[in-house]
């Protein structure tokens, strides 16, 4: 009988552990549960404010891009209609297309300037005829287009190296 009463207070000893055991674990779980949660909650709370940081950029840099696309569009548009109405203007005869004389070594007109003897001699202009003045202006109107397509491609660049806070200075060549 004595060993029966050893074994159940032994048995009663055990119970009581593994009961203090099962206690002390639960509550190291509930507190791991409930650090995980507020880590968690940490995370996706910081998560969402860099989404809408980078949200408020994007939104921000395509609007600075549908602007900057919308001035030089109008631009070039602007450019090409006073191109057509030059071309009109050689073509129907109230206008003609002419070249100021010009020292080409210096690159400065030489109206109101001695000159040297040449083979357009002294005249102060040359006059195109009209086919001449409109492919002139065929090319005016190429050079007006990729003048207003570099003119765009770099205000665009400088606009996303600043919006990306690169380091490059707006007059780098690129």
């Amino acid at each position: 009988m004595k060993t029966i009463m050893i074994a159940a207070a032994l048995a009663f000893v055990a119970g009581g552990c593994w009961w203090a055991e099962n206690l002390h674990w639960t509550k190291e779980v509930f507190r791991l549960q409930k650090n995980h949660s507020v880590q968690l909650k940490a995370i996706s709370d910081r998560a969402l404010i860099d989404i809408s940081v980078v949200l408020e950029r994007t939104q921000l840099a395509q609007r600075l891009a549908a602007e900057l696309d919308k001035k030089y569009t109008k631009e070039l548009a602007d450019a090409l209609v006073k191109n057509e109405k030059l071309k009109a203007d050689v073509t129907n005869g109230s206008r003609r297309g002419l070249f100021a004389r010009a020292n080409l070594a210096t690159c400065q007109l030489a109206k109101d300037r001695a000159s040297a003897t040449g083979s357009v001699g002294d005249a102060d202009q040359v006059e195109l005829s009209a086919a001449a003045g409109r492919t002139v202006l065929a090319i005016r109107e190429g050079i007006v287009k990729d003048q207003a397509k570099l003119e765009y491609l770099q205000r665009y660049l400088e606009m996303v190296a600043t919006k990306n806070r690169l380091k490059i200075p707006a007059n780098t060549p690129v």
